[in-house]
């Protein structure tokens, strides 16, 4: 088969076909593009490639990946918040970060499960912003029924804009399951010393751009 000049970078000789930009990509920008600059489509053959490689690589089991499939959307809506914050406003943010957030977020949500409401924050402002944007997400789950078809401010107002709560309602042991298992996501990634934004890749082929729903 005959070569093409890939697409993305205009050098190399490329022999993927990309159906995103319906032209040829090199397996270097392929890779290094995937889901970050190229809106790749869900059926593209290399992304599934890409995500059986990380599922294989991070040694995710049969029942991990079952619990996956039975709370998709709440754990999808997680890292969405989680990638809104590193590309939105903290672009250098850090897996190690990410772990000392998910671990205030889950000690706050088992001190309300014992009738307990106390707030763990962080004084680091970077830590603390991806606390406050899982938590926005968190709360649409959460009021979700109560608030159908309302426009309310969120407890933690984003520069004062309000937003229609219309996400399955999670209740609260199905949300310290959903924090735990991302948490046990990213402890994998910082154990196994793969890079400082490993989690970041791995959810970044599994996360689309929207909300997803029940």
């Amino acid at each position: 088969m005959l070569s093409e000049i890939c697409w993305a970078c205009q050098k190399s000789h490329a022999k993927r076909k990309c159906p995103a930009a319906n032209d040829y990509i090199c397996s270097l920008c392929c890779g290094s593009k995937r889901k970050k600059e190229i809106n790749c489509p869900d059926e593209c053959q290399y992304l599934a490639a890409g995500k059986r490689h990380w599922i294989k690589k991070l040694q995710i089991s049969p029942s991990q990946i079952d619990f996956w499939r039975a709370h998709f959307d709440i754990v999808h809506n997680i890292q969405l918040a989680i990638l809104q914050v590193k590309i939105k406003r903290i672009t250098d943010l850090k897996d190690s970060e990410v772990k000392e957030a998910f671990e205030s977020l889950i000690k706050t949500y088992e001190t309300e499960e014992r009738r307990i409401i106390y707030e763990y924050k962080s004084s680091n402002y970077r830590i603390q912003t991806i606390i406050d944007n899982v938590q926005n997400i968190i709360n649409q789950h959460r009021y979700s029924e109560q608030n159908t078809n309302l426009n309310i401010t969120s407890t933690r107002p984003k520069s004062g804009s309000t937003q229609e709560l219309n996400l399955r309602k999670v209740a609260l042991n199905e949300l310290i399951a959903s924090l735990k298992f991302v948490l046990n996501l990213i402890n994998v990634t910082v154990t196994k010393n793969l890079s400082n934004n490993a989690f970041f890749d791995f959810i970044t082929h599994f996360t689309s751009n929207s909300l997803q729903h029940e």
